[in-house]
């Protein structure tokens, strides 16, 4: 659960700290269909991205 109400607005990407752990961050997304993540994920954009992500200390 997201720390402060107001992060849980009607939005396609909202982040924040949990309730249970203010240093947890939450990223929550709203996709238009359950083929979108899906497609996204196939990307060569986001797959480069996240494994950027993995390399950071």
């Amino acid at each position: 659960m997201l720390k402060d109400p107001s992060h849980r607005a009607e939005r396609m990407l909202v982040f924040g700290p949990t309730l249970e752990d203010e240093n947890l961050i939450v990223l929550l997304a709203d996709w238009e269909s359950v083929e979108a993540p899906l497609e996204t994920v196939a990307s060569p954009e986001l797959q480069a991205l996240t494994e950027h992500l993995f390399t950071l200390p």
